[in-house]
């Protein structure tokens, strides 16, 4: 017989994500939202990243964006090629590593 669990993983990264506002100008958006997403400014955009960054890692590439600068430098084992140095992620603790609470409980 098979017994199943339900799990819920609760965690919180923190981080700060910087934009170089004027590489980020109407031009880039229209682009961007032409292309990819439809975001009309900068804070949607630093959510965009913050959230991708989140489940994925700083060493991803973000469609539209490229791969964000962290802490001011290439991320380990990043494409130097896609690269955007107009973000930048600066981050205190290494996202995705710290403890999380969990939830188990049985399902049938």
């Amino acid at each position: 017989m098979t017994v199943k669990y339900k799990c819920e993983a609760v965690r919180e990264d923190r981080f700060i994500v910087e934009l170089d506002e004027q590489y980020f100008d109407e031009a880039w958006f229209e682009h961007f939202n032409e292309h990819f997403y439809n975001h009309s400014d900068l804070a949607e955009i630093a959510e965009f990243i913050a959230s991708v960054i989140t489940r994925l890692g700083t060493d991803t590439y973000i469609g539209g964006i490229g791969v964000p600068l962290l802490n001011g430098e290439t991320p380990y084992g990043a494409d130097s090629r896609t690269i955007n140095a107009h973000v930048n992620i600066v981050a205190t603790q290494e996202i995705g590593d710290q403890e999380c609470g969990v939830l188990v409980w049985e399902v049938s």
